[in-house]
Formats: C-alpha cells, structure tokens, sequence
C-alpha cells in the first residue's frame, strides 16, 4: 500500500503563502534575539545553572577584580572601597586588604568563589570555578586571597534564576519557529521534486 501525495497544491498562491509565512517568522525569530539583547538577559543562563559557574562570572566579576588587584600591586591604583569582594594582598611588607584581620580560613568560607596565590601556586575553594584568575601570572612574592560573600553570590544567582525563566519559554518558542521556517522551506522547495 503506498501513500502518494500528489494532491498537495502546487499552486503560486500557495508558494507565495508559504514564503510570505517564512520570511514573517524569520523576521520574529529575529525580534526575539533583540528582545534577549537588549534586556541585557544573558543567554548562558539557559546552559549553566549556577551563576558562580558561568563563564559570564569569570569574564565579568573575577576577571575585573583581577584587573583592580593588579593595579594595586602595580602601584597604579586602588581597589575601590565599593568592591562587593574581599581581598587581600600582600607583598611580604606591604599589606593591603577590605576586611581588617582577617586570616585564610575567613576568605576560605566563601568556597562558591574563593581563589588564593601563595608561594607561586594559585589554589581555588572546593565549589569555586577552576577557569579564569588562576591563568593570571603574579610574581612569587606575593600572598593574594580573594572571595565573593554568599550574600554576594545568591543575590546575582536570583538574578540568572530570573533570566533563565525568561529564555526557557524563549528558547522554546525559537525552536518551534525553526521547525516551522524548515517546514515551511522544505514545503516551498518541494515544487522541485
């Protein structure tokens, strides 16, 4: 028993329907993505679920941290009082830090986000996100903690939580517009076969 579907219209009016269909849910799918741009929502939140995992965490909050201890120790500048971390840094005489008196063991706490260089080895906290500040080099003489308060972390994990809720739906309706635009493409073409 075979299934022929020669009755599928073939007609211009049709074609012009579905490209007209085809070339309005490209233009949607395209408005979505400037929707997602625009409101700053960060597509990686679809992936990763932990915000101190991300890389967005890494490029945005650790790297630039980075940056600002660098140009302490460069004698170039210094970490602004605003710093939603703690650090401390230490050339062996001089001594800089945000929290007065304080010892390993309270910047090791924040495990979520906790990097630390002693004696030329860059060590992370057991939950802490391998990549990013450990590639910096540093010279040997210096002693470096630097860690995220949970109160920090959580805060900024509502916050991807947020835009996850608002991607999922998102992604979900891109990919049915894309089946629909192949479809629709595979239907437009099939006057060729």
């Amino acid at each position: 028993m075979d299934i022929k579907l020669k009755n599928i219209s073939r007609k211009k009016s049709t074609k012009t329907a579905v490209f007209i269909l085809t070339v309005i849910l490209i233009v949607l799918t395209v408005v979505q993505f400037q929707f997602v741009s625009y409101n700053d929502i960060i597509p990686e939140s679809l992936i990763i679920r932990e915000y101190s995992q991300s890389e967005y965490f890494l490029t945005q909050e650790v790297r630039n941290a980075w940056y600002e201890i660098n140009s302490v120790m460069e004698n170039r500048g210094e970490v602004p009082k605003s710093a939603h971390y703690y650090y401390f840094i230490s050339d062996g005489e001089k001594t800089y830090s945000n929290v007065e008196g304080k010892d390993k063991n309270f910047f090791k706490q924040f495990d979520k986000a906790f990097y630390s260089y002693e004696m030329g080895t860059w060590t992370i906290g057991e939950n802490t996100n391998p990549g990013g500040i450990t590639k910096f080099y540093v010279s040997d003489g210096y002693t470096i903690y630097i860690s995220y308060p949970d109160e920090f972390i959580n805060e900024k994990q509502q916050e991807w939580e947020e835009s996850r809720n608002i991607l999922v739906p998102f992604a979900v309706r891109v990919g049915v517009v894309a089946v629909l635009i192949l479809t629709s493409i595979y239907f437009f073409d099939g006057s060729n076969r």
